[in-house]
């Protein structure tokens, strides 16, 4: 494989020598055809590769291995079955009845189809979209005297988000257990990643174009490989396809550690789950300030629960309690916490 023909050719046998200690592979878990095609573009795009570095040194420079060993990118990418390393790094996609999780069909069932889909991620990148395919509607129409398919949603969009979620996710032990979850209800498409927006920066810049990238490895991999094009159009693209498709703007929220992406239909319920959506988001993100000033009076804890617009009883330990911990808020009844009459008020005294 190299321009000299020399021993430094990459060959499966010479790239992965393994321990128990490091990712290990063998011939039969390499996608070699993956591996030859991306040392011949890599050296057709970046001029002075070729004749510079030898096979195997392109695998290092791009962090496709490291000691002799695969890195977790290059798993991900050239393995045929990455999920023997990380057996929790794949794609949860279940189709639903309804309009909601519990929700069940005509016949009881909880769900119409269920897969985990694993391999590489380019194979589960095809895997998902076929996936959303056979589990939406299509219609064939006549274009320019052509007959064609038109799904219910753009597929260019669905590819960009699920490709975006592959790889932008959060690879980290922090969540490396946690799979990406492919949703499909009646008015609705859901892809929720592992990891909010990566460091300092809001939706608000990314679909401005700032360039900010979590696994740098994997994107520089891809690109390459021309799986992935065009960095930092993704937000952008999507919305200009469900635009140009005449459906709801998507909703993108990046919140307790997830980043979602929700595509809506023309259903006659997508516009009250849109506005319900928002109002989610919107009540999520009240501040401490606004906690504080709505407790100017007493309030109960069915009150706190309506100001967020929650049912969940988990806001009070994250919201309330280190409010009243820090001095800001305080107990009505500080003899009896736990009372079912116990309000909270502002600590003028503070």
């Amino acid at each position: 494989m190299s321009d000299n023909g020399s021993q430094n050719d990459v060959t499966l046998s010479n790239l992965i020598q393994s321990d128990t200690d490091e990712i290990h592979d063998d011939r039969e878990y390499i996608n070699e055809n993956r591996l030859v095609v991306f040392i011949k573009l890599a050296k057709e795009g970046k001029r002075n590769f070729k004749g510079t570095f030898t096979d195997e040194e392109i695998l290092d420079v791009f962090n496709i291995r490291r000691n002799k060993h695969l890195t977790k990118a290059g798993a991900l990418i050239f393995s045929e079955y990455p999920q023997m390393y990380f057996p929790q790094l794949s794609i949860h996609a279940v189709k639903y009845p309804g309009y909601e999780v519990g929700e069940v069909g005509t016949n009881q069932e909880r769900f119409l189809d269920n897969e985990n889909i694993t391999g590489s991620i380019p194979d589960m990148l095809e895997q998902a979209i076929n996936f959303i395919k056979s589990n939406i509607r299509v219609e064939t129409i006549i274009v320019d005297g052509k007959r064609t398919d038109k799904y219910e949603y753009p597929m260019t969009a669905l590819r960009e988000a699920i490709l975006n979620a592959l790889v932008h996710r959060d690879y980290s032990s922090l969540n490396e257990r946690a799979p990406i979850k492919l949703d499909i209800f009646k008015d609705r498409i859901e892809i929720t990643s592992p990891g909010e927006i990566y460091g300092n920066f809001n939706l608000d810049q990314l679909s401005s174009g700032i360039q900010v990238t979590r696994n740098d490895n994997i994107v520089n991999i891809l690109e390459i490989l021309k799986i992935c094009e065009n960095r930092y159009t993704g937000i952008p693209t999507i919305r200009k396809e469900m635009k140009n498709y005449g459906l709801p703007e998507p909703l993108f929220i990046s919140r307790n550690n997830q980043f979602k992406v929700i595509f809506y239909n023309n259903n006659e319920r997508s516009s009250k789950s849109i506005a319900s959506s928002i109002s989610n988001i919107r009540n999520s993100k009240r501040t401490d300030s606004e906690l504080i000033e709505f407790c100017k009076i007493p309030r109960s804890r069915q009150e706190i629960k309506n100001f967020y617009n929650t049912k969940s009883n988990g806001i009070f330990s994250k919201k309330v309690l280190p409010l009243v911990k820090s001095g800001k808020l305080k107990f009505t009844n500080p003899e009896h916490p736990k009372s079912p009459k116990q309000k909270f008020v502002i600590n003028n005294g503070n």
